[in-house]
């Protein structure tokens, strides 16, 4: 009789740790699917922000003329205003947009706008 005592107790003892150990691989499947979904967020963020990096805003002429013309009022109440401190104010207000390309438009919006006359090298201002 105290052979199938021993063998029922072992068998209890066992079924308690199989429990024990299926638990704690539970808790363990649970921290990793965790841990999963927080890779999947991190890989989320880092493709946005790429992807925000790789999408370059777009301005039209008219944007840019609009700009320069109320930067030349602002910076100097419509008088000479040099070209470097107009494009310094344009970057600024542009940021991510190419900035070879902003400055061929700017150059191109200050030669063909009729609002801005070149007042001598390198400085313009709106035409009165």
């Amino acid at each position: 009789m105290s052979e199938v005592f021993d063998e029922r107790m072992a068998i209890k003892m066992s079924l308690i740790a199989i429990e024990k150990e299926k638990m704690r691989l539970d808790d363990r499947r649970k921290e990793m699917i965790e841990r999963l979904r927080e890779i999947d967020e991190e890989d989320a963020k880092v493709v946005v922000e790429q992807v925000k990096e790789e999408v370059r805003p777009t301005i039209t002429p008219k944007e840019i003329a609009e700009s320069v013309y109320q930067i030349i009022l602002t910076l100097n109440g419509g008088e000479a205003v040099l070209l470097d401190d107009i494009s310094n104010v344009l970057n600024e207000q542009y940021k991510g947009v190419d900035q070879a390309s902003l400055r061929d438009s700017l150059l191109n919006v200050l030669t063909k706008d009729k609002r801005i006359k070149k007042a001598r090298r390198g400085f313009y201002h709106i035409k009165g």
